[in-house]
């Protein structure tokens, strides 16, 4: 009797994603956000704050992804809106933002959402989470990226790739 209750109890607490039929496509790969942002055409602006931080708005930048899943590789291109940076003398700081990821030909958007970037002392790591567009309708993805040693060598002539972890799934139908 103790065991039927206490798996009654065990599957009452568990999420609903879990007997869900989502199918979870781990990826892999890298980015680059190409030569880094440029101030976007309309409504750059920049300031130094009261704590002698700069504050950017505004800025945009467009680089590309390659990431594995199931082994087969893609190549994406991906536009990042930078809405606000907030950054002081030693690279530490913040970047919110929004993206876009699109297929090599930049036909049809696949994927949308927003992105927070921490710097500290020049080490950037930050998260995307996107919604599916298109023919990724009713997904969602979700990455991290840490920064590669690679962007601080002197010899290095592209000082921003990431590699980039995260995961692929079903949209969740109710939130938790």
């Amino acid at each position: 009797m103790f065991k039927q209750l206490l798996i009654i109890i065990f599957i009452m607490f568990l999420p609903f994603q879990i007997f869900s039929k989502s199918e979870l496509i781990i990826v892999k790969g890298m980015m680059d956000i190409g030569k880094g942002p440029h101030p976007a055409e309309k409504g750059f602006e920049k300031w130094i704050g009261a704590g002698g931080r700069v504050h950017l708005n505004n800025l945009t930048s467009k680089g590309l992804m390659s990431y594995s899943i199931d082994g087969k590789e893609v190549l994406r291109v991906n536009k990042m809106s930078w809405a606000l940076t907030i950054m002081d003398s030693r690279n530490n700081g913040m970047i919110v933002g929004t993206f876009e990821i699109f297929p090599e030909r930049e036909e049809e958007v696949l994927w949308v959402g927003h992105f927070k970037i921490e710097g500290n002392n020049g080490f950037t790591h930050g998260f995307l989470w996107g919604v599916g567009k298109n023919k990724n309708e009713g997904k969602i993805i979700e990455l991290t990226f840490d920064e590669d040693e690679r962007n601080y060598s002197k010899n290095s002539k592209n000082p921003n790739i990431y590699f980039i972890n995260g995961f692929i799934t079903d949209q969740p139908k109710e939130p938790l």
